[in-house]
């Protein structure tokens, strides 16, 4: 076992961000990370724990359905100014993503599925690029 077993072992702390986990196990290739507080072991993220955790994030698995925002110059107040558009017609965002996609951003509204078309519509009156998304 001592010839095959890993001794440098990479560990990430509690407190840390997930990002940095996920960084240190893209960085030496590893699929799975003790989590340390001080000498202590006191848990492991996996690829399968970050695949879940940006599930989480993206909303995945709650009902409603994704709307696209494309900014194609992205200023300050442009999130701000989304939000703005749907409070004054009383509809809302259940979650929010912002990926960056070659030199635009896209903003993914995960929204009510009821309100869908009215997100889309008012978006659009208010000058957004929509691109509505399916399953």
């Amino acid at each position: 076992m001592d010839q095959i077993m890993e001794t440098a072992v990479q560990t990430v702390a509690a407190t840390a961000q997930l990002e940095t986990a996920i960084a240190t196990m893209r960085k030496h290739k590893i699929g799975v990370l003790p989590v340390m507080t001080g000498d202590q072991v006191v848990g492991i993220i996996t690829n399968n724990d970050i695949l879940d955790a940006f599930l989480n994030i993206a909303g995945y698995g709650q009902p409603g359905i994704v709307t696209r925002v494309v900014v194609h110059h992205d200023h300050v107040g442009v999130i701000f100014a989304i939000g703005k558009v749907l409070t004054e017609h009383d509809l809302s965002i259940q979650t929010l993503m912002v990926v960056n996609h070659q030199a635009e951003k896209v903003i993914e509204l995960h929204v009510n599925s009821e309100q869908a078309a009215d997100v889309n519509q008012v978006l659009t009156a208010a000058g957004f690029e929509v691109q509505p998304v399916s399953d």
